[in-house]
C-alpha cells in the first residue's frame, strides 16, 4: 500500500542526501580553501563517510550554520564548525533512536536546531526538555505506535527507519512569547523529527505524529535536488492544516499529508488492529483528512506550479483515495 506509488528504497534517497551534502562541502572546502583551516586527508575521509554512512542530523544542522558563517566571512566560526563536521562524520554510524531533547543529549545543538528551525516562525525557541516521566511514556508510546505502523503499511515504517535517526520528545516553552508547536521536521536537520509529549500524548497521537512527519521528511528527501513545487514563497494561500495564508509549498505538503493519514487511518480500520477508541478517532480521522485534502487538491489545481514529479505524487494520491467515500 502506497499512496505515492513506488518510490523505491528510502535508504536510498537518504544516500542521495547525503552525497549531496558531502559534494556541497567539498565545494565549499575548495573555493574557500585560502580561509579555511582543515587536514584534506582527514576532510576526505569524513565526507567519504558522510557518503557512505547514515550522520547524526548535527552534522546538517553544521553545514547551514557552516555556510552562514563563510558567507559572512567568519572564517574562525567557520573553521570550528567544518571541524565538527568532520568529528561528527569520523563517529559510529548513527542507529534510529527516541531521545529527549536535552542540553545533555544534544549539547550546543539544543539551540542550534530549534534556531534553524523556527527562523521563520518563532524568534524565542518554541521547545523545551520533558520531564524524566515525560521522556519515558513518550518513548513507550513511539515504540507502541511503530510497532502498529509496521502491521499497518509497511512501506512507511520502512521511510521512518531509512529517514530518520532520531525522534526527539520536547514540550512545549513556559515563555508566553514562543509560539507554540505540536511536531516539526525539517531539512535542516534532515534525520531528524520533533516532538511536543503535550501535544502528542497517547498511542494514536503518536501514530499520527509519525505518519505525519515521515510524510513531510520523504518530500523533503525528493526535493533535495530540485523543487517538487515551483511557486515563489511570497504566493500564499489558504493551507488544510493552518489558519493562517502558507507558500504554495507548505499547501502542497499539508495537502499530501492529509492524504495520507486518511489512507494510513483507513488502513488501520480495515487491518482490524485498530479497536475502541483508537478505532473511533480513525474514523473520524479519515473524514477529516479527506476533506482537507479535497481542499488543499482544488487550491493546488488553481494555482500550483509543481514539477513533473509533483504533479505525479498529486495523481496518485488523487487516484488512491478517488475510491474512498
Amino acid at each position: 500500500m502506497s499512496l505515492f506509488g513506488d518510490l523505491g528504497d528510502p535508504r536510498t534517497l537518504d544516500t542521495a542526501v547525503r552525497s549531496r551534502l558531502s559534494s556541497s562541502l567539498a565545494y565549499i572546502s575548495q573555493r574557500a580553501k585560502d580561509r579555511l583551516e582543515f587536514n584534506e586527508a582527514r576532510f576526505e575521509a569524513g565526507l567519504e563517510r558522510i557518503r557512505t554512512r547514515r550522520q547524526d542530523p548535527g552534522v546538517f544542522a553544521r553545514y547551514y550554520d557552516l555556510i552562514s558563517a563563510v558567507t559572512s566571512n567568519r572564517f574562525a566560526d567557520a573553521n570550528i564548525l567544518l571541524s565538527e563536521i568532520v568529528e561528527r562524520a569520523e563517529g559510529p554510524e548513527v542507529a534510529f533512536a527516541v531521545e529527549p531533547y536535552t542540553q545533555q543529549h544534544l549539547g550546543d545543538d539544543y539551540e542550534r536546531f530549534p534556531r534553524l528551525i523556527f527562523a521563520e516562525y518563532s524568534h524565542t525557541n518554541p521547545m523545551s526538555s520533558p520531564s524524566n516521566a515525560q521522556s519515558a511514556t513518550s518513548t513507550r508510546i513511539l515504540e507502541e505506535a511503530l510497532q502498529i505502523v509496521s502491521q499497518v503499511d509497511p512501506i512507511i515504517y520502512d521511510e521512518i527507519r531509512g529517514l530518520l535517526v532520531r525522534i526527539y520528545v520536547a514540550t512545549g516553552s513556559a515563555d508566553r512569547s514562543a509560539k507554540g508547536f505540536g511536531g516539526v521536521t525539517s531539512f535542516l536537520v534532515w534525520g531528524a523529527s520533533f516532538m511536543n509529549v503535550e501535544f502528542y500524548k497517547s498511542r494514536w497521537d503518536a501514530i499520527q505524529f509519525l505518519v505525519h512527519e515521515i510524510t513531510h521528511g520523504l518530500l523533503f528527501g525528493l526535493s533535495h535536488d530540485d523543487p517538487l513545487v515551483k511557486n515563489t514563497p511570497e504566493e500564499c494561500y489558504r493551507s488544510p492544516l493552518r489558519k493562517d495564508s502558507r507558500p504554495m509549498d507548505g499547501v502542497f505538503h499539508a495537502t499530501l499529508v492529509c492524504g495520507r493519514l486518511a489512507e494510513f487511518n483507513q488502513a488501520w480500520l480495515d487491518s482490524g488492529l485498530a479497536r475502541g477508541a483508537d478505532a473511533e478517532c480513525s474514523r473520524k480521522a479519515v473524514a477529516d483528512n479527506l476533506r482537507s485534502f479535497r481542499d488543499g487538491i482544488a487550491v493546488i489545481n488553481r494555482h500550483a506550479k509543481l514539477s513533473e514529479q509533483a504533479r505525479q505524487l498529486v495523481e496518485r494520491s488523487c487516484m488512491g483515495l478517488s475510491e474512498f467515500s
